[in-house]
């Protein structure tokens, strides 16, 4: 999905225009970042949370010579959903036969 199709989906759920969909959808971004920014994480309640990670130096290659280069330390955003509404989202009848202790990895992989 782009940030176009978001606009209209946006602007057709709540009966607006695109383009006041398309502000409404751009306060909601620049709302979320300056939150992420100042507190350092947004969680929404049955979606997920954004969270500020850090990566550590590493070393690094580039790819065109094959020379060893030194990638400093950086700050990334990171998104970790609420798994049962993910997985399940298209499959509501599934959703109903895994207890609380059931996980489900990236893959799709059950574990209990």
């Amino acid at each position: 999905m782009t940030k176009g199709d978001l606009v209209s989906a946006v602007a057709k759920a709540a009966g607006l225009n695109k383009s006041t969909a398309g502000e409404a959808v751009d306060a909601i971004f620049d709302s979320l970042a300056r939150a992420i920014k100042k507190d350092k994480r947004f969680q929404v309640p049955g979606f997920g949370t954004f969270t500020v990670r850090s990566r550590k130096a590493r070393k690094g290659r580039n790819p065109q010579t094959g020379d060893e280069i030194a990638i400093r330390a950086s700050r990334t955003v990171g998104f970790t959903p609420l798994w049962r509404p993910f997985v399940f989202g298209l499959d509501r009848e599934r959703a109903g036969q895994y207890n609380s202790a059931t996980r489900i990895g990236c893959l799709g992989i059950l574990w209990h």
